[in-house]
């Protein structure tokens, strides 16, 4: 089902969709059109939204979880194989087209 990775290497690679681990009792789902306590003010000033895009992009890198080298080395080679199967299937194609319009136009 997962090609050439593993299930343990799968299951490390995507941190199971859970970056904060298992719900406490106190964690509680926010209802919809409820605001949220944490409300930042937008600004309109170009450069400060530039300033608090980047910001929070560095956050967000920062709670990604990166797979390790084991993982990375599985997936790289799968995408060699896969890559080296779609050049072979296009590199055929492109021979037998040739072939046909060279047996209908003489």
């Amino acid at each position: 089902m997962y090609g050439i990775l593993d299930m343990k290497t799968y299951q490390d690679m995507i941190g199971f969709f859970n970056v904060r681990g298992k719900m406490s009792k106190n964690d509680k789902p926010r209802k919809v059109g409820k605001k949220s306590d944490k409300t930042e003010k937008v600004s309109k000033n170009p450069f400060k939204m530039l300033l608090a895009y980047v910001k929070n992009s560095f956050r967000e890198i920062k709670q990604s979880k990166f797979p390790n080298a084991k993982a990375t080395r599985k997936m790289l080679f799968s995408v060699l194989v896969y890559v080296a199967i779609i050049i072979l299937l296009i590199w055929g194609l492109d021979i037998f087209f040739s072939w046909v319009f060279r047996v209908i136009l003489g």
